[in-house]
């Protein structure tokens, strides 16, 4: 029934019953770059993960298409535009690209990648918050939007029967005994903003404007906690995410926030004690998790047949019945195709992460936080750094942030 039903989307993709003999046998290899942070790429488990789950993409596609192999290479994201940048030059450049939105934009503001195309009557089931991130001034999509990731809590079950619903209790939890585990990388501790109010702060900066005093206020309170935290006993700070989902994997930590890429890779270590909640609210408002988009950007270099290879590829993989199969049988991934409910019924996590999708977005203080320089990074994590070990007040801690952002946001303006 699956086969007939894939095969019944092929053709609808096609746009008749019968494509044309130009493109009725597609053959050859598609390149496909898959971006992911180095730390995945040095862990074999972690990247037999990811390949795992697009292995359900690959598979029905070549049954429908048998004379057509897709190799999927890994790169780093921190070197992926260096990399693009060299293979384009040499002629020798992807055919697809599997990476963030933001990833995607840059590709094509580089002129490292082609637009997006797909048939319109498919663009038009994409969610539109999606394509928007996506939409370039001339109003060509840098990419094609394929799933959805969420962020969300993560707890062992045998440790822990239910995850704590407030940064209070969170704490809590901590008091009595059982080790919590946070990251410090700024992308890590965004879904605190909204629990102190302090979302509002970060946006106007990302916007180059000075925030309010009471914005200003949220987020000196929203260090606060952090240095706090930092004092109790069985509150693990992490400055990477790897050692801190490794120590949860492991049995070690009894919470920790994780993201729905990383669902897969602690259901194969935890198993059903893998439990999977909503991140807990604090003293000013609801978490503000970040949702994430996975996007196929479209390579420069590849022959007209493989452009036509992949972009048939791509359409298949956001058709409905297509993005129905991945969205059950992976373990972190929602579909963009807005045809398609998620299907809540048929999983606790599914209704988890779907009510995150909902509660989170792609605001700008994800923008601000997912878009800025690596130095300008780098600058932010010290800063964090230092008021989390007391070595700089929350006050001055809270100014410098809000003046890289700012600063960031005027430059990007010129």
């Amino acid at each position: 029934m699956l086969s007939a039903l894939l095969a019944l989307a092929a053709i609808l993709l096609t746009g008749c019953g019968r494509p044309p003999v130009a493109e009725q046998e597609p053959a050859g290899v598609l390149f496909v770059y898959v971006a992911l942070p180095g730390w995945q790429i040095q862990q074999p488990d972690n990247l037999d993960a990811v390949i795992e789950d697009l292995d359900l993409l690959r598979q029905p596609f070549r049954e429908l298409h048998p004379a057509v192999r897709i190799q999927f290479i890994p790169f780093a994201e921190d070197q992926l535009i260096q990399q693009v940048r060299r293979r384009n030059w040499e002629g020798l450049g992807p055919d697809l690209l599997l990476v963030t939105d933001r990833m995607a934009r840059d590709l094509r503001r580089l002129d490292l990648s082609r637009p997006a195309t797909a048939p319109a009557e498919l663009v038009s089931q994409l969610d539109p918050l999606a394509l928007r991130q996506l939409r370039a001034p001339d109003g060509q999509l840098a990419g094609l939007p394929v799933f959805l990731q969420t962020e969300q809590a993560c707890f062992n079950r045998s440790l822990l029967p239910e995850s704590p619903a407030n940064l209070k209790a969170l704490l809590q939890t901590s008091a009595a005994g059982l080790p919590v585990g946070l990251s410090l990388v700024p992308q890590d501790l965004a879904w605190l903003l909204g629990g102190f109010g302090a979302d509002g702060a970060i946006a106007a900066a990302a916007r180059g404007e000075v925030p309010s005093r009471q914005g200003r206020a949220a987020l000196v309170q929203m260090l606060q906690w952090l240095a706090d935290a930092n004092l109790q006993e069985r509150v693990l700070l992490f400055t990477a995410k790897e050692p801190m989902l490794k120590r949860f994997a492991s049995g070690e930590l009894a919470w920790i926030p994780c993201r729905s890429d990383n669902l897969t890779l602690l259901r194969r270590s935890l198993g059903d004690d893998l439990g999977v909640a909503a991140l807990p609210r604090g003293p000013g408002g609801e978490a503000s998790p970040i949702n994430t988009l996975r996007v196929w950007a479209f390579g420069r270099n590849s022959s007209a047949r493989q452009q036509r290879t992949a972009e048939r590829w791509a359409s298949f993989s956001i058709s409905p019945v297509v993005q129905r199969r991945l969205t059950l049988q992976t373990t972190g991934n929602l579909p963009v195709n807005l045809q398609l409910p998620v299907p809540v019924e048929s999983s606790a996590t599914l209704r988890t992460l779907e009510a995150t999708r909902q509660q989170a977005g792609l605001g700008p203080q994800a923008e601000a936080l997912f878009r800025i320089d690596n130095e300008r990074l780098a600058h932010l994590r010290r800063v964090i750094n230092d008021v989390t070990y007391e070595t700089v007040a929350p006050e001055a801690g809270a100014d410098q942030l809000l003046e890289a952002l700012i600063a960031g946001a005027r430059e990007a303006q010129r």
